[in-house]
């Protein structure tokens, strides 16, 4: 009776420990699908903010080649500025999120990966082209 009493108390201490082990498992791949989605609409956004550049850098050519085109493109600056205020606001939401959710030590070596560090270099450069422009 002894003997059967400690197999089944080893037997119940392995299960609680598979059942620990096994939500251990499922929390850090939920955590890691998380951060995952945060870095993937990071990026999404990013190529976006980089498109709008790209349209306000070719605004800024034509009507440097046309002053007069200015008023042809008027029309498409309130949308254009809406947009990049909009792209600012989710860029930083989601940042802030992420970083709350998975830490500097993951932003820090997501943003050095080739891809992200590209897409942010492109568009700092951007931003400074039209800044300079603007000047």
């Amino acid at each position: 009776m002894n003997n059967t009493i400690k197999i089944v108390g080893t037997a119940a201490a392995a299960v609680g420990f598979v059942s620990l082990a096994g939500s251990i498992v499922y929390r850090a791949s939920v955590h890691e699908q998380i951060c995952r989605s945060y870095e993937h609409q990071l990026i999404a956004t990013g190529e976006k903010g980089a498109s709008m550049l790209t349209e306000m850098i070719g605004m800024q050519a034509t009507i440097k080649e046309n002053p007069f085109a200015v008023f042809g493109i008027l029309g498409q600056l309130g949308p254009l500025m809406q947009g990049a205020l909009e792209f600012k606001s989710q860029m930083n939401n989601t940042l802030y999120a992420y970083l709350g959710t998975c830490g500097e030590h993951r932003r820090s070596e997501w943003v050095n990966r080739p891809e992200v560090k590209s897409l942010f270099e492109r568009i700092q450069t951007q931003g400074a082209e039209i800044q300079k422009v603007s000047q």
